[in-house]
C-alpha cells in the first residue's frame, strides 16, 4: 500500500478532528494545509450558503473570489473565537499586504489587512470616529491569525485589521459630489488625504461609505508617519483644494452652507466622546497626543464655521478662494522649536524614528520649550567643590564623563556641552538640561550608601546615570547639584514631567538616553560634590 506521508505530516501538525473543507482525493481524509481548488465549484467553499445570499454584490464579489483566487483554510481569533477561515490567496487590495477570507457556510466575508499594528489602531479608530460625525465607514476589527506548529497544534502568529465586506454599487464618481461634500468636515479633522482616491470612497444606494481611510489621523495609507503636519491646524481645508488633490474635484462646486454644514457635524460631537472612543483603542502609541489634538483641531473647525457664518462669500468667489480668505482670519498654533525633527527617547518603546511633534500634547510642548528657555538662560553658571558627601530632597544627581570635568568647573554643569548623546543634530538637546532627582532618598544619606542600595530601589531616570564599572567606560563622576540655587523654571520643569505625564515619564526625563541599565559597581568612584554658586 503506499503511504501518504504528506497527509500524515499535516495531520501531525494541525492536530485531530476535522479542520478543512476539501476532501483530499488521495487519503480521502480532511487536512488544514491543502489548498482548495474553486475554480469549479463556488459551493466547495461556501456549502449550502450559497442558497443564503440573496445580496447580488455579495455573491458577485464571492463567485468572482473562488474563479481567479486559490483558497486555503486558515485560522483566526475574531472577537475572542477561534473561527475557521477560507483563505482567497493572491486577492490583495491596496498598497498593503492583504488578502480576501469568508467563513464557510456563512454569508461572513472579511478583508484582512497586514501592516504596522499602530497604523491598524489608528485607521479602526478613524473609521469609528468617521462615525461619531455621522458618516458612515468601515466596519473594522483587530483579529488574530493562527500559526502552525509541527510541535503546537496551533498559536497565535500576528494581528491583522480585519474589514467586514459591505455591499457597494461602485467607487463615487462626481455625481456623487453632493453627498460626498456632506463629510467634509470630517475628512479635515482626521487629515483622511486618499479619502476620494483609489476607490477608498464608494457608493451605495443613496449612501456614501468611506472603506479605507488609512491614511488618516497620523499616518499615510502606505504606513509613512505625517509628522508635524497632522497638528493642531487644520491645514486640509486649504489642500484639499489644491489641483493634485483627489478630493477638488468633487469640492470645487461646494456651496457655503454645505461648507458650514460639513463642519458643524464635527464641531457638535462631544469631547467626552471623542476621548472615550481613543481610551477604547487600547494599544496606540500616542493616545494622549490624539485627544489633544483631535479636539484642538475640532476647537479649530468650530472657529471657522464661527468666521463662515459672518463672512459673506463675494459673487464672483470661488469656494476656494474664500475658504483661504476665512482661513487666514483664525488663530495657529506656533512653536518656537523644531519638534518634528526631534526624536522620541530611546527609553519609549516602538516608535523608533517618531518626533516629539506627534507624541507630546499641547501643555507637554509648551513644558518643553520653557525648559530650552531656562536651559539658555542658565549657561555659563560657576559650579565649585562642596566636600559635604550628604545627599537630601534639594539636590539633584548629575553623572559625567572625568574628561569632562575641566570643562563643567569652567563653565558650569548646565552648558549643552555635557548632553553628549542628547542631541538630535538639529542643535537643540532632545531632554531638559537636569538628569536625575532623589525622588526616594533618604534623608542625610551619603552618597556611598545610596549607590549600595539594589537596582529596584533607582527610579528608572536615575538609572540611566548610574556610574559604570565597564573598564572601557569612564564616565564615573557624580555631581551632586543644589536643587534651590538652579533656574525655578528649569528645575519645575525638568522633573514636573516625571510625576504624571505618560509619554515623558518613561525615563525619568523627556527624551534622549540609550536604553541599556548601567552596571552598578560597590567599589570606589571619584565622586565629587559640586554647588552651583
Amino acid at each position: 500500500m503506499k503511504v501518504n506521508f504528506k497527509f500524515i505530516l499535516s495531520r501531525i501538525a494541525t492536530g485531530i478532528g476535522k479542520e478543512a473543507e476539501v476532501v483530499s482525493k488521495k487519503a480521502k481524509k480532511t487536512s488544514d494545509t491543502e489548498p482548495v481548488n474553486l475554480n469549479k465549484s463556488v459551493s466547495a467553499v461556501i456549502g449550502k450558503s450559497l442558497v443564503q445570499i440573496t445580496n447580488p454584490q455579495l455573491l458577485e464579489k464571492i463567485q468572482r473570489l473562488s474563479k481567479y483566487c486559490e483558497t486555503e483554510a486558515r485560522r483566526f481569533q475574531i472577537d475572542g473565537k477561534n473561527i475557521k477561515m477560507c483563505v482567497f490567496k493572491n486577492s490583495q487590495q491596496g498598497s498593503n499586504y492583504g488578502f480576501w477570507g469568508k467563513i464557510p457556510k456563512s454569508t461572513q466575508l472579511y478583508y484582512f489587512k497586514f501592516t504596522d499594528n499602530d497604523h491598524m489602531l489608528s485607521e479602526k479608530l478613524a473609521s469609528d470616529l468617521y462615525k461619531l460625525a455621522g458618516e458612515k465607514s468601515a466596519d473594522l476589527k483587530i483579529v488574530s491569525e493562527y500559526e502552525k506548529s509541527f510541535f503546537r497544534s496551533s498559536f497565535l502568529k500576528r494581528e491583522a485589521l480585519a474589514s467586514r465586506y459591505i455591499p457597494f454599487d461602485e467607487p463615487i464618481d462626481y455625481e456623487d459630489a453632493k453627498a460626498f461634500r456632506r463629510g467634509f468636515g470630517a475628512d479635515c479633522w482626521l487629515a483622511n488625504w486618499d479619502v476620494a482616491a483609489h476607490g477608498n470612497t464608494v457608493k451605495s444606494g443613496s449612501s456614501i461609505i468611506r472603506l479605507d481611510v488609512g491614511g488618516s489621523l497620523c499616518y499615510r495609507a502606505q504606513g509613512g508617519r505625517k509628522g508635524s503636519v497632522f497638528g493642531e491646524d487644520v491645514k486640509e481645508l486649504i489642500s484639499f483644494f489644491e489641483g493634485k488633490s483627489h478630493s477638488e474635484p468633487f469640492l470645487r462646486d461646494m456651496t457655503r452652507e454645505e461648507l458650514v454644514d460639513s463642519l458643524m457635524r464635527v464641531v457638535r460631537i462631544p469631547d467626552s466622546s471623542v476621548i472615550k472612543l481613543i481610551n477604547e483603542t487600547e494599544g496606540l502609541s500616542n493616545p494622549e497626543f490624539l485627544k489633544d489634538v483631535l479636539i484642538s483641531r475640532k476647537n479649530y473647525l468650530k472657529k471657522f464655521a464661527a468666521k463662515c457664518r459672518t463672512t459673506r462669500q463675494l459673487s464672483d468667489e470661488k469656494i476656494a478662494d474664500y475658504i483661504k480668505r476665512i482661513e487666514k482670519e483664525v488663530p495657529k498654533t506656533r512653536y518656537k522649536l523644531p519638534f518634528e525633527k526631534i526624536e522620541m527617547s530611546y527609553e519609549v518603546k516602538g516608535i523608533d524614528g517618531t518626533s516629539l511633534a506627534e507624541h507630546l500634547t499641547i501643555a507637554q510642548k509648551r513644558l518643553y520649550e520653557a525648559s530650552f528657555e531656562a536651559y539658555n538662560s542658565s549657561k555659563l553658571q560657576k559650579i565649585k567643590h562642596n566636600s559635604n558627601d550628604l545627599l537630601t530632597k534639594n539636590n539633584m544627581l548629575h553623572s559625567t564623563y572625568y574628561t569632562s570635568l575641566r570643562n563643567i568647573l569652567k563653565d558650569g554643569i548646565t552648558t549643552g556641552d555635557l548632553r553628549l548623546r542628547c542631541y538630535s543634530g538639529t542643535g537643540y538637546p532632545t531632554q531638559t538640561p537636569l538628569c536625575a532627582d532623589f525622588w526616594d532618598v533618604v534623608e542625610n544619606m551619603s552618597i556611598k550608601d545610596y549607590f549600595s542600595r539594589p537596582l529596584k530601589k533607582f527610579a528608572k531616570g536615575e538609572l540611566n546615570f548610574l556610574p559604570s564599572a565597564r573598564q572601557d567606560c569612564d564616565r564615573d563622576i557624580v555631581f551632586v547639584v543644589n536643587k534651590k540655587v538652579v533656574n525655578r523654571t528649569l528645575m519645575k520643569n525638568s522633573f514636573l514631567v516625571d510625576g504624571g505625564e505618560t509619554i515623558l515619564r518613561k525615563d525619568g526625563n523627556i527624551a534622549g538616553h540609550q536604553p541599556d541599565i548601567i552596571i552598578r559597581h560597590t567599589g570606589l568612584f571619584l565622586m565629587v560634590f559640586l554647588q552651583i554658586v
